[in-house]
């Protein structure tokens, strides 16, 4: 008799255990009453994957890819996705009331997609569970043992009563070994068969559609069968399953903003008040020009963190940046290069002012930038107002400074080994420098960026790994410290990245654009349509047209988006 683990086309566990698949909750996001749900509007669509046992094999990422769906294991609102796939999870795998969340979810439009495996439908515990209601099968018959259900194999085809368009090639004799027993239920359709039993059935629930798959990726396949989990057509035929499920979800409409709640917008009376120091500062004045910046409130803010000689200050830069950084002007360089100077005491402030010095493009910025680059308290600032400043003198500089801090951590085996822990703490400043040239529009910037991108993902993952499996006997606590602190720091570098990626600079539009359309890595893939997200709502900084044909289904999607959107969103 075969075993779970002798069936096992590939190591696939060991695979999933080196990426890391985050752990997706649904008990983690709040589902709100039908009556109350508001569909978040996405670029394009957004999926939640529940992997299981080998569901590697599968090639979800593939066939989401194909038809430009994203993954997210980040968000909180069930509202965002628009499928929710379940790749042979038990129903322990669910916390407590989350498979009710996952039923509204569906219900209101949402749409779900399950496949097979020892751990799914009757194996997985699901009859009598709101599964059983949701599903377009009957569980009855969907236990499998462990003999397989065809011992020589059952091939593939399209169905008789399928209203999907199948264009694949089933000549090429898809196999398939263990598969569920699934019953259509009324009303339900199937569209792929497996021998003679349905292997994809499409069915309604509520609002939201549900596509049961009866495959399972185990097998072993004789010499000269070709299973379906390799044949080339899979991705693509999953893919338009997925795409199908994830079909009827509304366009969203997400709750406006309540003004009302949040802080009002400072009126013209009380900025002129403010500017002739007439009228006493309102308490809540800093987080009202921050929230609603405009040109004449980051004046005002400025002047009061940075006044006059002999005045006192009201506001630190470092508690305003963010609302002062779009309105940086030259007229600025001279308190700024005063408040940059090595003399002050207060790193913040230092830091603050020197990326809103390179932000200013005040003729004193580049000098004073260069000569705090070599200050170890306040370099990454440096780094960042450098990149800021529009200066290509910098470029050498950061592409120095660059190589200079990533070296130590270079392993001699080749240009993308590293030794973790040297690599970590190196990432920070690396990001720093990446970015910065990324912005100054160097013509290695975009390459450069999702190369380090790709690299950080992978020692980020293998570090947070590392620290999940670390065993937390007292001996081990010195060890596991070390791990996490390093982990946090390739997470302080990742976030830091994923931020400065977008909008995109006009000056890498065309670099952005060609490096994209060919990109296949699904972190850079993602690292890119994060950058492309950032981008929606400025003007268009890139050829979305020559990116709609990219490799890539989800860039590709994003694009064309952008195209329909003008840059913008609705």
């Amino acid at each position: 008799m075969k075993t779970q683990e002798t069936v096992c086309p590939a190591p696939c566990l060991l695979a999933a255990l080196a990426i890391g698949w985050p752990s997706l909750s649904l008990a983690q996001q709040a589902v709100p009453p039908a009556s109350e749900w508001q569909w978040e509007k996405t670029i394009v669509p957004l999926a939640l994957v529940m992997p299981g046992l080998w569901g590697e094999t599968f090639q979800i990422d593939k066939a989401l890819d194909k038809v430009g769906y994203r993954q997210r294991g980040d968000l909180k609102d069930l509202a965002r996705y628009t499928v929710i796939v379940l790749v042979n999870v038990p129903v322990v795998r669910f916390p407590e009331g989350s498979i009710n969340d996952l039923r509204e979810f569906v219900s209101q439009g949402g749409g779900l997609v399950v496949l097979g495996g020892l751990s799914s439908y009757a194996n997985g515990g699901y009859p009598g569970t709101p599964l059983d209601e949701i599903l377009p099968v009957s569980l009855k018959e969907s236990y499998i043992d462990h003999f397989p259900s065809a011992e020589k194999g059952a091939k593939l085809g399209p169905a008789e009563s399928a209203d999907w368009p199948l264009n694949f090639d089933f000549r090429a004799g898809p196999t398939a070994y263990y598969f569920h027993t699934l019953i259509p239920k009324d009303g339900a359709r199937v569209q792929v068969k497996v021998g003679d039993l349905p292997a994809l059935v499409s069915g309604s629930f509520g609002n939201g559609r549900v596509v049961a798959c009866a495959l399972t990726a185990n097998g072993n396949p004789e010499a000269g069968v070709l299973p379906f989990w390799d044949w080339k057509d899979w991705p693509a035929l999953l893919g338009q399953a997925l795409d199908w499920a994830g079909g009827a979800r509304p366009a969203g409409n997400a709750a406006a903003q309540d003004r009302e709640s949040g802080p009002k917008p400072l009126t013209e009376e009380e900025l002129d008040s403010l500017e002739m120091d007439l009228t006493d500062m309102p308490v809540d004045f800093v987080a009202r020009a921050m929230a609603t910046p405009d040109e004449r409130a980051a004046n005002v803010l400025f002047d009061l963190a940075a006044p006059a000689e002999g005045e006192e200050a009201k506001y630190t830069l470092d508690t305003t940046l963010t609302a002062l950084l779009p309105y940086s002007r030259p007229a600025w360089g001279e308190k700024l290069k005063a408040l940059a100077d090595d003399v002050n005491p207060n790193i913040k402030t230092r830091q603050a002012a020197l990326v809103l010095m390179g932000a200013s493009r005040s003729p004193l910025a580049y000098p004073a930038l260069t000569k705090a680059l070599k200050d170890d308290r306040v370099d990454l600032a440096a780094m960042d107002g450098l990149g800021l400043l529009g200066n290509k003198d910098g470029i050498p500089l950061l592409r120095r400074r660059f190589e200079e801090v990533l070296t130590p951590a270079r392993l001699p085996e080749g240009p993308d080994r590293w030794k973790p822990a040297e690599y970590a703490e190196a990432s920070r400043p690396a990001a720093h420098a990446a970015i910065a040239l990324y912005r100054l529009g160097d013509p290695e910037g975009v390459t450069r960026l999702c190369e380090f991108a790709a690299n950080l993902s992978l020692y980020r993952r293998i570090l947070w790994n590392a620290a999940k499996r670390w065993p937390r006997d007292p001996q081990g606590q010195a060890i596991l410290k070390g791990i996490i602190d390093r982990a946090e720091m390739l997470q302080e570098a990742w976030d830091f990245l994923v931020g400065g990626a977008g909008p995109i600079p006009a000056s890498q539009g065309e670099a952005f654009v060609k490096y994209a359309a060919a990109a296949d890595d699904p972190v850079v893939i993602e690292f890119l349509a994060l950058a492309m997200e950032k981008s929606v709502g400025s003007p268009a900084k890139a050829d979305w047209q020559s990116l709609s044909a990219a490799k890539s289904g989800i860039l590709a999607r994003m694009a064309r988006a952008m195209i329909l959107t003008g840059g913008k969103e609705d």
